[in-house]
């Protein structure tokens, strides 16, 4: 029974990933070379040492991790490909099943979490320290491992069982604008958990064990996440109440009345309206219409919400192109899934992140916003002011003043509302994964396997080409990886015949 739960759990994290949960009686053979349930492609950086070269220019290498998640094989693998010959790895090394993120430190570490079977089993980390020699042969070999727990005292002040931290995003917060020598891998788990690894000493030996800090409310997960002036920005994903709040009232960005303030007069912001009826009570502690702030530079230690100065959540609200509120209303805003910098060499510091807008009941438009995040500095000295007050006394600090969005979204798609010819489902995306191409232009996989529509698409605003697109699940793409003239994908993650496929990309 506990495996069954856990089966359900990790193949409905927060979007439908195509992952299929088998039977582990049948897991007999070792994974060996084999593709099974690839979900991560990443980089190895090119500065790494002794990166390999092929002629005058450094070759092209990522790393694959594979799930294993039908369980078809005794682990899963994490590998390595060069991409003139992607039919078969340079390395292949074991690691245990149902990989849910993958970094890489320091250009030389790997850093990877698992999500082990049981309700009661921890989340797992383990560290893999990789090297090229003179003839530049790769090698992997393993350097620590973790466990992810909750910490000793949200499990007191809960007072009650909980599942193992559940890693469903993640990010290397070094602001590369920022004077602090201070470098994070912040996890960001389901129900709201944020997890920290102080990954600032070069050596992996010298790394403590992974710090739970947060709990950002149950109801809500996070997956975009941005880093602006040491201060870590979570947007709102997909609520986690689908089967507690009725069809109709969750997952949509709304037009809301604001009224009065939060918890009197100090706090200087209203709230939505809805805040107060009935339907909305689940959401109490953090809305999935609430961007949460983490200030990377302080002490790593877990708070509750209920521990914590009030101004690290803020209402989410800003108009999109087309969108003029009435006076006393604004549009509250949810559904953000990745998040993305400006390219390195554009020389800006705006972000990108991928937002379903949609009002209830209507066609769901499918974007990229740009978004800018001005000078914090006054933010960092209000909070520690603030927070030496008593609660109310406080001060609401005007975040979204700092706050600036594009009403223009910089790469747009609608759903279809008909059927195309043929009898095949109208197109519906979702806009998974993107990168930042020169000029800016996008190069965008959308994934929406219950909509049973997948597509590559490149381009900007609303000049977009499609670079490949499937109407089976067996035939779509998964994962996304962009070198400067070529991009590399899965086809096919699901269970079986997986592929990896690479393109080129459009000068």
């Amino acid at each position: 029974m506990m495996l069954s739960l856990f089966r359900f759990f990790f193949c409905s994290l927060v979007v439908s990933l195509p992952l299929s949960c088998g039977n582990p009686k049948d897991a007999k053979l070792p994974i060996g070379e084999n593709l099974a349930g690839p979900r991560f492609l990443v980089k190895v950086p090119q500065t790494s040492p002794n990166f390999p070269k092929d002629g005058d220019t450094h070759k092209n290498l990522f790393f694959l991790a594979n799930t294993n998640n039908s369980n078809k094989y005794k682990t899963g693998s994490i590998q390595v490909y060069d991409t003139k010959n992607v039919s078969k790895p340079l390395l292949t090394k074991e690691i245990p099943n149902f990989v849910t993120s993958l970094d890489v430190i320091h250009d030389k570490y790997v850093v990877l979490t698992f999500q082990l079977e049981g309700e009661e089993g921890a989340s797992k980390m383990e560290i893999w320290e990789y090297s090229f020699d003179a003839t530049t042969f790769v090698t992997m070999k393993r350097k620590q491992t973790f466990e992810l727990t909750r910490s000793k005292e949200e499990r007191i002040f809960r007072n009650e069982k909980k599942m193992p931290l559940q890693v469903i995003s993640s990010i290397l917060a070094k602001d590369i604008n920022s004077s602090s020598k201070k470098s994070l891998l912040v996890l960001s788990c389901r129900h709201g958990e944020l997890v920290t690894l102080d990954v600032t000493d070069l050596e992996a030996d010298k790394w403590k064990a992974p710090v739970h800090v947060r709990n950002y409310g149950e109801n809500v997960a996070r997956q975009a996440m941005v880093v602006k002036d040491d201060f870590l920005l979570l947007f709102p994903a997909s609520s986690e109440l689908r089967t507690q709040v009725p069809v109709g009232s969750y997952e949509y960005d709304k037009e809301e009345v604001f009224m009065g303030v939060e918890n009197g007069p100090p706090y200087k912001e209203g709230v939505p309206e809805s805040k107060s009826k009935s339907a909305e009570s689940l959401k109490e502690t953090t809305s999935y219409y609430q961007l949460a702030v983490y200030d990377l530079e302080q002490e790593a230690q877990f708070k509750s919400l209920d521990q914590v100065y009030v101004g690290e959540t803020f209402w989410l609200h800003f108009p999109l192109e087309g969108a003029v509120p009435a006076a006393d209303k604004k549009y509250l805003r949810t559904n953000f899934l990745r998040a993305k910098p400006a390219r390195p060499d554009s020389g800006n510091k705006d972000f990108y992140v991928t937002h379903r807008h949609a009002k209830q009941q209507g066609l769901d438009e499918h974007e990229i916003l740009k978004l800018t995040v001005e000078d914090l500095t006054a933010f960092r000295g209000h909070l520690t002011t603030e927070s030496a007050k008593k609660v109310d006394e406080q001060v609401k600090f005007n975040f979204l003043a700092n706050l600036k969005v594009q009403e223009k979204p910089v790469f747009k798609m609608k759903d279809e509302e008909k059927a195309l010819i043929g009898g095949n489902p109208p197109k519906q995306y979702m806009f998974y994964d993107f990168e930042v191409l020169l000029g800016p232009k996008f190069f965008v996989l959308s994934y929406k396997n219950t909509a049973n529509y997948y597509a590559l698409l490149e381009g900007e605003g609303s000049n977009i080409t499609t670079k490949n697109e499937a109407n089976s699940i067996t035939q779509s793409d998964w994962c996304l990886l962009v070198f400067p003239s070529e991009y590399v994908t899965i086809q096919n993650s699901y269970k079986n015949e997986v592929t990896i496929r690479k393109g080129i990309i459009t000068p």
